[in-house]
């Protein structure tokens, strides 16, 4: 199991879910965006949601729970959906970083 502190407070989830939440939060960054996406977390009276905001600023900090008893917290479907969106993130927003009025759409072929 994991323990993701995130914002002061934390949470215990399994170890496939932390990962797919921390490299989807990663790809996000990378992209400068963000999402919010809700995990099954175990506390002591058993299974409950926890909704994260994640993207660019996030500070998610992940380590090993030696503390909370019982089986590993598993979602597949969680996992899988986390997985997903991450493939669909898009590459990072670009910008012009400078125009010159000589340019024409020869110069970029890939718009020509």
């Amino acid at each position: 199991m994991k323990r993701i502190s995130y914002s002061g407070e934390s949470v215990v989830t399994g170890d496939d879910i932390a990962s797919a939440l921390v490299d989807y939060a990663a790809e996000l960054g990378r992209a400068d965006s963000s999402d919010s996406v809700t995990i099954p977390t175990r506390t002591d009276s058993g299974a409950s949601p926890v909704t994260f905001l994640i993207g660019p600023a996030s500070q998610i900090v992940v380590s090993d729970d030696t503390e909370t008893e019982g089986e590993e917290l598993v979602d597949t479907a969680v996992v899988d959906e986390l997985n997903r969106r991450r493939q669909r993130v898009g590459p990072p927003r670009g910008m012009i970083s400078s125009y010159s009025d000589e340019s024409s759409i020869a110069d970029f072929p890939d718009f020509a």
